[in-house]
């Protein structure tokens, strides 16, 4: 199953090249950072350096998700999970 093979009725799904796989992937999984990076990755670093950019879509809408934010905790409404994007305009029987 998990090497795209079809599973026949009365097969594993899983067979023990299937497992060696997956616990190799975990084990790889594990030295990764918290931040995500890997240990490795350092080396990679040559001729970079740290900077940032600016999303000019997400800028647009940066006034809106701060109001939406104040509007909230105006209201003692949890700020968890609160997501911002650019939806569909709503039509007037929704």
């Amino acid at each position: 199953m998990f090497l795209g093979r079809v599973v026949e009725p009365g097969e594993p799904e899983w067979l023990p090249e299937d497992r060696d796989v997956v616990d190799m992937f975990l084990a790889e999984e594990r030295t990764r950072n918290t931040c995500g990076h890997w240990p490795w990755e350092k080396g990679e670093l040559a001729g970079l350096e740290p900077g940032y950019r600016i999303c000019p879509v997400c800028a647009e809408m940066e006034p809106y998700a701060e109001k939406i934010r104040e509007q909230n905790r105006a209201r003692s409404e949890d700020q968890h999970g609160l997501t911002f994007g650019w939806f569909p305009t709503r039509g007037e029987d929704e």
